[in-house]
């Protein structure tokens, strides 16, 4: 039978909580998925991790990325042999909770012309301490499209669908648009991408846990994301001139800045407290 999700993990160096994330994954409430772990050339245990779970459950696929230039090229490796209906893209250190994609998976069955689902998440620390419990829109469960929602993305100045973890994209929509690309902003450039071939759906439930540390690849970024995101809001304010006004883009630059700050104090604290 052929899996209805595939979770691709992306992966380097990441023996410190690659074992935590895999684990995740596999007790998911539905049973019926491919794991996909696409490894870049790591050089500590990251590989025997891998393949004592690969040992351990048959839905586990091990796939050398050979392209290693850069971060995105991972990630469009794992989902560039990943079969499933759906997707889902899980970074090395994060945690899906138990029923989240099956939720996930009900929200897209159920609703065609949905192009991906989102939920909120914790933020955890290196030892999986919560640093912000429920993270994301304080909204009810709906339908959320762009030509009414895409101003508050815009002023919001941050990533308001949250990262990969968060996230079950529609196979046949991701497609369509093409591969992740971008820097800082891979994941954002792709939803907002997806959201212009078909309306994203809000479920209000926790989906999943997204790690801050000092090792992660968010806080080796530290310093681009606020640029990264005004370059993105310029090309947007190009395309959607009768949408997003001068105003909007001053609003969103001065919040990224204003939230690149807070994220470095935040994954500062998150190593002392942990």
């Amino acid at each position: 039978m052929s899996p209805i999700v595939s979770i691709c993990i992306p992966t380097f160096n990441g023996e410190r909580f690659l074992r935590q994330t895999i684990e995740s994954v596999l007790n998911q409430s539905l049973d019926n998925i491919e794991v996909i772990i696409s490894d870049h050339g790591s050089t500590d245990r990251t590989i025997e991790i891998i393949r004592e779970f690969e040992l351990r459950d048959s839905r586990i696929k091990w796939h050398r990325c050979l392209n290693r230039r850069n971060v995105e090229d991972n990630w469009n490796s794992a989902i560039e042999v990943a079969t499933g209906k759906y997707l889902k893209l899980v970074c090395q250190d994060d945690v899906i909770l138990p029923s989240s994609v099956l939720q996930q998976v009900q929200v897209l069955e159920s609703n065609s012309e949905i192009s991906f689902c989102f939920s909120p998440r914790d933020v955890i620390g290196p030892s999986g301490k919560v640093v912000l419990k429920s993270h994301g829109l304080k909204i009810e469960s709906c339908v959320y499209d762009f030509q009414s929602n895409i101003r508050q993305l815009v002023r919001s100045g941050t990533n308001i669908f949250g990262e990969p973890c968060a996230v079950l994209i529609r196979r046949t929509c991701l497609i369509n648009v093409g591969p992740f690309t971008g820097r800082y902003l891979i994941d954002l450039n792709m939803w907002i991408r997806l959201w212009e071939v078909g309306p994203a759906y809000f479920l209000k439930e926790c989906s999943s846990q997204f790690r801050v540390s000092a090792s992660s690849w968010t806080s080796a970024l530290q310093g681009s994301q606020a640029l990264e995101f005004k370059d993105m809001l310029n090309k947007l304010e190009i395309r959607y001139a009768d949408i997003i006004s001068k105003s909007d883009l001053k609003k969103g630059y001065r919040r990224a800045r204003l939230l690149e700050f807070a994220r470095a104090i935040m994954i500062r604290l998150a190593e002392v407290r942990q």
